[in-house]
């Protein structure tokens, strides 16, 4: 249920994105909140991590694993976003 919640407040969302595309005033506004509710989210879920025991005790066995995924996954998703780039753009050059 709360799945469903979720993607339907994502098409909601895109709709309205849709919609007030054009506006350059609406969008610096959406991009200010946008961006400090990820600041919140992340505020969240350092606390979250931080209040369960567990997952500090074993910080230091799992920080190097979870550190090498995280290296991962923004090196994947930087070369990926090169290449998408050059191939989207390149018609344009």
């Amino acid at each position: 249920m709360i799945s469903l919640l979720v993607v339907i407040l994502f098409f909601i969302g895109l709709l309205f994105g849709y919609l007030f595309r054009n506006n350059k005033k609406n969008r610096r506004i959406i991009d200010f909140g946008v961006n400090w509710a990820i600041y919140l989210l992340l505020f969240f879920l350092g606390i979250s991590v931080g209040s369960k025991k567990e997952i500090l005790e074993s910080f230091s066995k799992i920080g190097l694993e979870a550190f090498v995924i995280a290296l991962g996954t923004i090196l994947g998703s930087v070369i990926m976003a090169f290449i998408l780039y050059k191939w989207m753009f390149k018609k344009n050059e």
